[in-house]
């Protein structure tokens, strides 16, 4: 009588597939987000896909570069914004009559405790009302201009620090599902190797509409579930979260035109320093060429020594280059360049 139940519980145990050595590896759980009345809300129709985590990582590895590159010139852009807007705001204030100041302050706290990107009622009073007259109405346009410029400053570096960019340089997929009508989902995947998983969706609350990303590390060897909800946000710091991002994330994709405009203009920057630092060395190579030649052998120290093999390279090619190739001695800095290509055909000691 004793021994039934263990006949029976190892049946039960030997029915029962093993994680991480099921012939068809898959992660299944559901989608859902707790808001904060505390309603449960599930998400239908949400594709979640699974990548390669070297994949990403490589792909996310050149968002960070991009993010970090664009940093100096949106903070100066976003500090010039808030400079002109500032000053806008003083100039326009000194024409406007005292109860139209206090009309104007006000519903400029209104807005901004709402994030609301437009221009003051008062500031649009002004442009209306003739009888404030013509100065007070161009003013009135400038400062719009300004707070408008500011906020696409702002949206710029919100776009830095929320999910949208990562998500959307992620690399192609193994594999992907849509959630059901419950939020639940069954992603079937190549093999139980560690994925990422990753997964984004909007909801409309009211008249806003709130944005949710997931990209999140899974091991399906270890567990075959993955329950994406607020507790493994991109933004809410979880251990299995691949970024950790503190952006608003529905003004993200907005400021995505002005982010890339910023990156096109620090790699300008970049360019022109760079050119400018080799004229600037050019010039110090052309008023003193021995200076070239001293470089070059402060960067190749055996140069400087008779008869070692960098040596003989070097004047080996000097004399060949002489007759065969005259041009490559047209810049000053030929030196450094016959030192490098010198180096590099001499074998490693």
């Amino acid at each position: 009588m004793r021994v039934l139940p263990f006949t029976l519980a190892a049946l039960v145990a030997f029915s029962i597939p093993v994680t991480g050595q099921n012939a068809h590896p898959h992660i299944m759980g559901e989608v859902f987000i707790v808001t904060a009345g505390g309603d449960n809300k599930v998400l239908g129709r949400v594709e979640v896909a699974a990548y390669k985590p070297e994949e990403v990582e490589a792909a996310f590895k050149t968002v960070d570069e991009e993010i970090t590159a664009t940093q100096p010139v949106m903070e100066n852009l976003s500090k010039q914004a808030e400079k002109v807007a500032d000053d806008a705001q003083k100039e326009l204030l000194n024409e406007l009559p005292l109860d139209y100041q206090q009309e104007f302050l006000k519903e400029e706290i209104a807005e901004d405790e709402s994030m609301a990107p437009v221009e003051s009622e008062a500031a649009i009073q002004t442009l209306e009302d003739g009888a404030l007259g013509d100065k007070v109405r161009a003013l009135a346009a400038e400062y719009a201009k300004a707070r408008d410029n500011e906020w696409q400053a702002s949206m710029a570096d919100e776009y830095t620090k929320s999910t949208c960019k990562y998500y959307a340089h992620l690399p192609t997929p193994i594999g992907s599902v849509k959630t059901d009508s419950q939020g639940k989902y069954d992603l079937p995947l190549p093999s139980s190797a560690p994925v990422v998983l990753a997964a984004h969706t909007t909801r409309q609350a009211g008249e806003n509409t709130e944005d949710y990303f997931w990209i999140v590390n899974c091991d399906p060897s270890k567990s075959d579930e993955m329950t994406l909800s607020n507790d493994n946000l991109a933004s809410s710091g979880a251990k299995e979260s691949v970024v950790k991002t503190t952006g608003v994330e529905w003004i993200g994709e907005r400021g995505m035109p002005i982010f890339e405009a910023a990156l096109a203009k620090a790699k300008d920057q970049a360019k022109e320093s760079e050119e400018q630092a080799r004229k600037t060395l050019m010039d110090r190579y052309r008023a003193n060429p021995l200076s070239a030649q001293n470089d070059a052998i402060r960067l190749y120290p055996d140069l400087g020594k008779a008869g070692t093999p960098l040596n003989k390279e070097f004047t080996a090619r000097y004399k060949l280059y002489k007759t065969s190739k005259p041009e490559f001695f047209t810049d000053p800095d030929w030196p450094i360049r016959l030192a490098k290509e010198s180096a590099d055909a001499t074998p490693a000691k």
